[in-house]
């Protein structure tokens, strides 16, 4: 499994311009992706320290999920939620798991709209 902690030190303390060009451009894109849909219930798969629901008005959705394993991005998705109703943020590896699944459906039922899934599938360690 990866070291959650040493990604996290690494991200935020990333100095390089070129690391936080990234970060924006892949928001900016997300975000015109995201207003093109009906998205109602979504699932966001790693924040980082800018969850992508605070670019997003909260009527435009009914329910959004962060799945963030990342203690201080987790801490900084519960901060920027405060107050919003809609925002679920849940402190987990988003994995085959019974009851994180379960967490899931529980906020947003059966319906799934959108999974946001940004700069993360490369982190993942191979099987192979």
């Amino acid at each position: 499994m990866r070291d959650i902690e040493k990604y996290e030190q690494v991200y935020l303390h990333d100095d390089e311009d070129f690391g936080r060009y990234q970060v924006r451009y892949r928001r900016k894109k997300t975000l015109e992706l995201y207003q093109r849909l009906d998205t109602h219930h979504v699932v966001e798969l790693g924040c980082g320290m800018e969850p992508l629901f605070s670019y997003v008005p909260s009527e435009s959705y009914d329910d959004w999920i962060v799945v963030e394993p990342a203690e201080t991005f987790y801490h900084a998705a519960c901060k920027a939620a405060d107050g919003n109703s809609r925002v679920h943020c849940l402190h987990a590896f988003f994995q085959n798991d019974d009851e994180l699944l379960n967490q899931i459906h529980q906020h947003a039922g059966e319906s799934i709209d959108l999974i946001v899934c940004t700069s993360l599938l490369h982190e993942l360690e191979s099987k192979s």
